[in-house]
């Protein structure tokens, strides 16, 4: 199953600056992609399951098919059920946060080069939709078996999900995983519990966008701008007081 014990209570997520908040923030609409456009070739890789295609499966036909030449048989079902996974790959559709808001590399990638803005997010009312990325150096797969216990085969499906390289490892993913979602899943303002500006953001913007977004349905929403950690290789939110932006 997966692991939402450990899910934090706020999760954020980088974007550039007109994406943020014309398209996020102002339209309380959320991006779900499928895992085939996204920047990581190896995401939902099939590889990591493996497939026990069991060809004692005369009941349904397999082993007739192929006149009891259960290898032929073994090899066809393997290789149909990794094609299952494949097609899934282009179905599913997954929206990323991350468990961390002061990443540099993450404000750089994603964060239109520390220009953009930081969305945090709540998490306490629905935890089981959100799940935590594990990265691995090697791939070891799992056993997936449509005809075994149903406990192994989504603990096998969760794996699948949510496996990357270690070398994505900084970003601490976090991430909803549907099949049903819509690309642009509507939300409600209330979830979102702290809005960050990115460091090289200039001040008389952060300001007219606060007053913005306080129209959109985000009063109670904290309002924060990165600054850098004197004499550190560091960054490190401030909150900004909505007094002094009137």
């Amino acid at each position: 199953m997966t692991d939402n014990q450990n899910i934090p209570d706020v999760v954020y997520k980088y974007l550039d600056f007109e994406t943020g908040i014309e398209k996020v923030l102002k339209n309380k609409t959320i991006k779900f992609s499928t895992p085939s456009s996204f920047n990581d070739p190896f995401d939902c890789y099939e590889v990591l399951i493996e497939q026990k295609a069991k060809v004692s499966r005369e009941k349904q036909g397999f082993s007739g098919f192929f006149k009891t030449d259960y290898e032929e048989a073994d090899k066809f079902l393997r290789k149909e059920n990794a094609e299952v996974f494949r097609r899934l790959k282009e179905q599913i559709r997954i929206t990323s946060f991350s468990k961390c808001y002061r990443n540099i590399l993450m404000w750089s990638h994603y964060g239109q080069k520390h220009t953009g803005v930081c969305i945090g997010v709540s998490t306490i009312l629905n935890k089981s939709e959100f799940s935590k990325v594990s990265y691995e150096t090697i791939i070891t797969p799992k056993p997936f078996d449509d005809l075994g216990e149903k406990k192994n085969n989504i603990d096998a499906i969760n794996y699948w999900l949510n496996t990357k390289s270690n070398d994505w490892e900084y970003e601490g993913e976090i991430r909803i995983v549907s099949r049903d979602m819509p690309e642009y899943s509507k939300f409600n303002s209330e979830v979102v519990k702290e809005i960050i500006f990115g460091l090289k953001v200039p001040s008389e913007k952060v300001k007219n966008k606060i007053k913005e977004l306080q129209l959109y349905g985000y009063e109670h929403v904290k309002f924060y701008q990165m600054k850098e950690i004197e004499n550190e290789f560091r960054i490190e939110k401030k909150l900004i007081n909505i007094e002094d932006i009137s």
